[in-house]
């Protein structure tokens, strides 16, 4: 799932509620995608490592856990030791690989458009967003209104 909308629109409050409702079966870890640039930045590469390598018990063996990357778009490109990586591409293009291998579920809000995350993140991490995420847009646009706000 990939919920888009205005800011103060519920995509975070959604998906932490529908966490809730599958955690027994099929439960996912949560983090923001600021916090992922933020470890990059400090860590470089090998902070990625928990967000792809992390493996939970299930009778039919060792999976890949499901993640929740909150705020797609809020991070910046970050430098380690002067490398410039657009790092939320780099968790797409590897979290896709784990989809399409072992079928591993990865969710992201964000208060970007269609077009916005295309010209963020480019074309080939687009696509892939677009092949394991099922996009749903929240709110009336430009008419929505922040529910945080009074």
């Amino acid at each position: 799932i990939l919920l888009a909308g205005n800011v103060g629109s519920g995509k975070t409050l959604l998906m932490e509620t529908f966490n809730q409702l599958v955690r027994r079966s099929k439960p996912f870890y949560k983090t923001t995608a600021r916090q992922v640039a933020k470890d990059y930045a400090a860590d470089g590469l090998t902070a990625l490592v928990r967000y792809l390598k992390q493996f939970r018990k299930t009778p039919a063996g060792l999976v890949p856990v499901d993640f929740f990357f909150d705020d797609l778009g809020a991070e910046d490109n970050k430098k380690h030791y002067g490398n410039e990586a657009n790092v939320m591409a780099e968790v797409i293009y590897d979290r896709y690989e784990l989809y399409t291998r072992y079928g591993t579920r990865t969710h992201f809000t964000t208060n970007l458009t269609p077009q916005e995350l295309e010209e963020k993140y480019g074309e080939r991490a687009y696509s892939r967003l677009c092949h394991m995420c099922h996009f749903v847009v929240l709110g009336n646009g430009e008419n929505s209104k922040d529910r945080r706000i009074g």
